[in-house]
């Protein structure tokens, strides 16, 4: 088809050349001039002109193809590039995937959403365009997601040292020397005891930390440290003092 295009603008050229040359001419044969112009209006007939017409546009259709971006995946849905296709209305675009669908390169609109059109082989045609569930984030957004990536990391790192420290606690053993039970009052008929304090410096003694919970305040007492009024923060439950008088609560 490209030798028979060149051949018929050669011939074109030609012919236009020589009826140039006999309209400005000012001597020349009647027959000589009028046989020049023949052959021009022969070789400019309107099938020969819409066939230079249609090899130019095809022309001009592959150089805006040379120039346009074609990656050879596609930056989004990462499809390979399948062929060119024609668009009504974005001319000669790239598609990628194929054989049975072909997709366009996903554009965002306003709202960051990227989208595509489709052309079905088996259609032969353009069909509705498709959203590609992708979404276009801007800076700020994205550091917002770095950021919470980051908090994210942190506390996992954060509960994974608290599984551990638990692991390691709920493993641990510990052997206690208990001090000598007695028999209060020397009383054999009651239980035996064992002397409160004695027990919690037995506990420290063997590495343990012994805490209690205040039954007023529920506040957590540390027992290593010794309170005066037994585990009470305050005053013994039930004993109130009004006007320097003791009164039984």
């Amino acid at each position: 088809m490209s030798n028979d295009i060149t051949a018929l603008m050669a011939t074109m050229k030609a012919a236009a050349e020589r009826a140039k040359h006999a309209g400005a001419a000012q001597i020349m044969p009647f027959d000589t001039r009028i046989s020049a112009l023949n052959e021009f209006q022969l070789a400019a007939c309107p099938a020969n002109v819409l066939a230079l017409v249609e090899a130019l546009e095809k022309a001009q259709q592959s150089a805006n193809i040379n120039n346009q971006w074609k990656p050879d995946v596609c930056p989004i849905t990462r499809r390979k590039f399948f062929m060119w296709i024609e668009h009504p209305d974005l001319g000669y675009v790239p598609t990628y995937g194929g054989p049975f669908d072909s997709y366009t390169i996903p554009s965002g609109d306003s709202d960051g959403e990227f989208s595509c059109e489709r052309y079905d082989h088996d259609v032969g045609g353009w069909v509705d365009g498709e959203c590609v569930g992708s979404y276009l984030i801007d800076e700020d957004e994205q550091c917002r997601v770095y950021e919470l990536e980051q908090r994210v990391t942190e506390l996992r790192e954060q509960l994974r040292t608290v599984e551990l420290s638990n692991s390691v606690l709920e493993s641990r053993t510990v052997t206690v020397k208990l001090p000598n039970s007695f028999y209060p009052d020397g009383d054999i008929e009651l239980p035996l005891v064992m002397n409160e304090y004695q027990v919690i410096e037995a506990l420290v003694a063997a590495g343990c930390k012994p805490v209690a919970v205040c039954p007023r305040c529920k506040r957590e007492l540390d027992l290593s440290v010794k309170h005066d009024g037994a585990h009470y923060c305050h005053r013994a439950a039930g004993i109130q003092v009004i006007e320097g008088e003791q009164k039984n609560g």
